[in-house]
């Protein structure tokens, strides 16, 4: 691959100050062990990990069991068959009694109609008022 830097990067570099700094220290070599010691502790640090029944055994999930067989305690104390059956009531077909008649009902009606309209003649046409009329 090829760079594509400027031409005179080089000598940007060469008078830069932090550049002479890393060009003046010295280099270190990886031990030949690097990588077995590195590949270990990635292998510990992942064993730190618990497994399901460690994890219910915690603070947290020893207070989330608890909770829940509160909860089913409390919805099996609820919900409690009563040992005495309850007999249904029998439902009996009952017609409501009219009342008052119908005439009656209509005359109520029109007189409500009329006193609205002596209060307010604007809420009611011309023809509404005649037949509220005759």
């Amino acid at each position: 691959m090829k760079n594509h830097l400027p031409p005179d990067f080089d000598d940007e570099l060469d008078g830069d100050a932090v550049w002479n700094l890393i060009d003046q220290s010295s280099s270190l070599e990886p031990s030949g062990s690097f990588t077995q010691d590195t590949l270990r502790r990635t292998r510990l640090e992942e064993t730190g990990k618990s497994s399901w029944w460690q994890k219910i055994f915690t603070p947290i999930g020893l207070v989330s069991i608890s909770g829940t067989a509160v909860a089913a305690i409390a919805l099996m104390v609820a919900l409690k068959a009563d040992p005495t059956p309850v007999t249904p009531s029998l439902i009996v077909d009952h017609k409501p009694a009219p009342t008052e008649e119908w005439s009656e009902l209509e005359d109520q009606l029109a007189s409500a109609l009329l006193v609205t309209a002596s209060e307010d003649p604007s809420l009611f046409s011309d023809e509404e008022l005649v037949a509220l009329l005759f």
